[in-house]
């Protein structure tokens, strides 16, 4: 069984030599012609998704970095054969040989901005305080008093409800604004750019950006100005990455 964790350029056999993958295992290149396949040979697979492992995974397709910018494949793609991968990658290599053009001389920077959200802090702390003891024990309410109860308690919930709704809105909102001040600021420096979906529980914007490795000084430059203007905002900036958000297809 072959574990695939990248396709690179041809020719990167020498590359490849000594490099570790999965359980250590010796990492090889199987070459089409256009493309070189870094893999490792397995006795059983799928391989269990565990942090380790996908680091492990992560740390071959860096070392195919550190040449040149690889395609990333996303871990748990494992073929049978040498001959299934083959045929596998015939099926698609011009639209892979394409992909691996776009992102040539490459990597990925992300960008994360956490999103504060003052009132939902004050909803949790007043919600603790009601839920604390609150003195002796009421006796029963009526039945009509308890139907009352009900009714206002419902009422409660939906406005909280639609609070929390407008809360979020607003938090899409900022967020979409920042992503449009942020690629304002990188503009004419970033080749492309993606934006992790979020949860509005998340509370923070995520981007992805395809920078050039010639231009990593000017982006890091253009996003620290950025956040100086912006002395409120927490932002965080990490890569250089392998370009694991640029391996689909390019939306036209």
């Amino acid at each position: 069984m072959l574990h695939l964790y990248c396709l690179t350029a041809p020719r990167s056999e020498g590359v490849a030599a000594g490099v570790r993958g999965l359980a250590g295992a010796p990492v090889r290149v199987v070459s089409t012609g256009a493309l070189d396949a870094w893999v490792s040979e397995h006795a059983e697979a799928p391989h269990p998704v565990t942090v380790e492992l996908v680091r492990e995974h992560d740390r071959v397709v860096r070392a195919a970095l550190a040449w040149e910018a690889p395609l990333p494949a996303r871990f748990g793609q494992d073929f049978p054969s040498e001959g299934a991968l083959r045929r596998a990658l015939a099926e698609r290599e011009a639209a892979l040989a394409r992909a691996l053009e776009r992102v040539r001389g490459a990597v990925e920077m992300t960008v994360r901005v956490l999103l504060a959200d003052p009132a939902a802090e004050a909803e949790k702390g007043a919600e603790g305080a009601r839920e604390g003891p609150s003195g002796p024990p009421k006796p029963p309410a009526a039945p009509d008093d308890a139907q009352v109860a009900k009714s206002a308690a419902g009422r409660e919930y939906l406005s909280r409800l639609r609070e929390r709704q407008r809360r979020e809105a607003e938090l899409r909102h900022r967020a979409d604004f920042l992503q449009t001040r942020i690629a304002r600021a990188v503009a004419g420096i970033v080749l492309e750019e993606a934006r992790t979906p979020s949860r509005p529980s998340s509370r923070s914007l995520t981007i992805s950006h395809l920078v050039a490795r010639r231009a990593l000084s000017d982006y890091r430059r253009a996003l620290r100005s950025f956040v100086d203007g912006e002395p409120g905002l927490r932002v965080l900036i990490s890569g250089p990455w392998a370009p694991y958000s640029f391996t689909e297809p390019r939306r036209e």
